[in-house]
């Protein structure tokens, strides 16, 4: 669940899942919040709500249980922008050479793996050259 809401933004959700396993709201709360009981669709629920509160769109239910499958021009365009930010910030302020802390590692990366400008400056050149591809309509210019 995203720390950020408020503690019963999500009471109509949960509390089914809460009845399911006979605990209060409160208790299945901290249960899911710490693994303590599983529960996939709830995972993909909240993959969705991460995305839609990552991608500044509108918490709207309109993009709920969808927002994480979606490739929209502005997300991609944002994420170019910070690939291409994150790339120069490595190369002007840390010599070219990022070392990852462990804390930080996600997905295979390695503590003290090291970042360079290059490879953001390719996540950026591959991320634009799908957004030309999938994203840019030439009929309509857009």
């Amino acid at each position: 669940m995203p720390p950020e809401t408020e503690a019963t933004h999500f009471l109509h959700v949960l509390k089914p899942f809460a009845d399911k396993h006979n605990m209060t709201f409160e208790e299945f709360v901290d249960a899911y919040n710490y693994q303590r009981v599983k529960e996939p669709w709830l995972d993909q629920y909240f993959l969705h709500d991460r995305a839609v509160r990552e991608s500044g769109h509108d918490t709207s239910y309109r993009l709920e249980n969808v927002a994480a499958d979606l490739a929209v021009v502005d997300v991609n365009a944002l994420l170019y922008k910070y690939e291409v930010d994150i790339g120069r910030c490595i190369r002007d302020y840390f010599g070219d050479k990022l070392p990852i802390p462990a804390e930080f590692c996600a997905g295979g990366m390695k503590p003290g793996q090291v970042e360079t400008s290059a490879i953001w400056e390719r996540r950026a050149r591959k991320r634009r050259v799908n957004v030309d591809k999938y994203l840019w309509d030439e009929e309509a210019g857009m």
